[in-house]
């Protein structure tokens, strides 16, 4: 697991979703390194193919304690708008859809310009 988040590209990224926890997940293909709570929004959606999809859903549950419900590749869970949006650069901020993110910085702008 890398601890920094400095993972060995290509990358496969998304999120696990738990019974009461959403979190989420980059898993190196080059190495099988898994980052958590790490957003690493990509050029564009990717999902990994139909061989690999099994061979990651189990490592990544091997690595975490929690009973997993679902893996979504290429998506993260914008918990500011309750949406999923795909895991892409111009769709996604730090922590945040770009959507929130844009809507955050214009509340500020009008509260500090006002």
């Amino acid at each position: 697991m890398a601890a920094d988040g400095n993972l060995s590209r290509p990358l496969v990224v998304g999120t696990a979703v738990f019974e009461e926890r959403i979190i989420p997940f980059a898993y190196s293909l080059t190495t099988g390194e898994i980052a958590w709570h790490e957003y690493f929004p990509q050029r564009e959606k990717t999902i990994p193919d139909l061989f690999n999809q099994p061979i990651i859903v189990n490592r990544l549950k091997a690595a975490i304690d929690l009973p997993v419900k679902e893996i979504r590749f290429g998506e993260y869970f914008c918990h500011e708008c309750k949406q999923w949006v795909d895991a892409v650069q111009d769709l996604w901020s730090v922590t945040i859809c770009m959507s929130c993110s844009l809507d955050r910085g214009t509340d500020l702008w009008e509260r500090y310009n006002s």
